[in-house]
This record gives structure tokens, sequence and C-alpha cells, in this order.
């Protein structure tokens, strides 16, 4: 590793070298909330600007992630290795990560482009969707979207993503539902 790289990457984060975990979880989470694409859907050119804004904080997020001892990162999730089988139990597997939220702003195209994870035994629908900017959504509906696409976004109960750390709290839920 090369110490130009790495001071060139905290820099991105808005960060001195040396900085805690817990400082650079801290910082990367107020970056990705700033320069989100989304916020910016009615002016093209700075969704453009946000979107490889987002490339390079994420790219430096993982660079620096990548440096530190892997027990720090995993000790992170504490997501219950049981099956989750019901609306009720994925709820509460949500609240428990601590990198993962509410998704800001469900949007329609990225509701149309997860694919189905598993019917809950109550009969829920939990779609997974690895976004292009490396979330990780989960969305939670009360009717299929292949019976209707309309009715099923209108029907999301839940919808949570996970960003870097919280992406692997969302894929452990995946696991969970498919039974891996």
């Amino acid at each position: 590793m090369n110490n130009l790289d790495l001071h060139k990457h905290f820099a991105v984060l808005e960060l001195k070298p040396g900085a805690s975990l817990e400082q650079i979880k801290a910082s990367y989470k107020e970056l990705v909330q700033i320069w989100h694409p989304d916020r910016f859907q009615n002016n093209p050119q700075l969704q453009q600007r946000a979107h490889l804004k987002l490339q390079q904080i994420n790219n430096s997020y993982d660079f620096i992630r990548e440096n530190y001892d892997p027990d720090d990162i995993s000790e992170d999730s504490e997501i219950d290795p049981s099956k989750i089988s019901d609306l009720n139990e994925l709820r509460d597997a949500l609240l428990r990560c601590k990198f993962c939220s509410p998704v800001p702003l469900l949007l329609k195209i990225d509701f149309k482009k997860a694919g189905l994870v598993s019917k809950l035994r109550d009969g829920h629908y939990v779609y997974h969707l690895s976004h292009s900017l490396g979330g990780q959504h989960l969305y939670i509906t009360s009717f299929p979207k292949s019976e209707n696409f309309e009715s099923s976004y209108n029907s999301v109960v839940l919808s949570y993503f996970g960003a870097f750390l919280g992406r692997g709290e969302i894929l452990d839920i995946v696991r969970q539902l498919r039974g891996c």
C-alpha cells in the first residue's frame, strides 16, 4: 500500500490519516447523504456530478476499509442467523442493523429493477436490488410485482437500504430469506 494513496483516500472522505473506524464510518455516511444523486433529480448536471463524486467516495471508503483488520469490520454485523419467515421477524432484523436505514425516497425505477427474494409465511413479498452505486435495497410488499407492478409498488410496507457496512447487513438478511 502506498502512503500517498492512503492520504488521498482519507482526503476524499475529508479526514486525516489515522482517523478511527468510527470517524471513517461517520464521515462516509455524512458524505453519502450530501452527495447522493437522488437529491439532484431536478438537475441532470448536478445529478451527474453527484454520481461521480459518490463513486469517488465509495472507492475511497472501500480502499480504506481494506486496510483495516477485517475483524474490526465483521463485528458490526449483528443479524440473527436464524431464517426469517414473516414481516415481524424481518422488521426486527432490519431494526437490529447498525448501518441500514429506511429508503428516503422510494423510486419506481429502483423498485422495478429489484428481484424477488422470498415470499414470507404471512404472505408478504421481499424484493432485493443491488444498486449500481453499490448500495443494497430491500423492499417488502403485500402484493406481488408479477401480478401488477403498480399495485405492488403501492403496497410497499417497508423499504430499507444499506451502503458499505450496511450492504453486508442487507446481504446477510437476503441469505437468511433464501435459507442459505
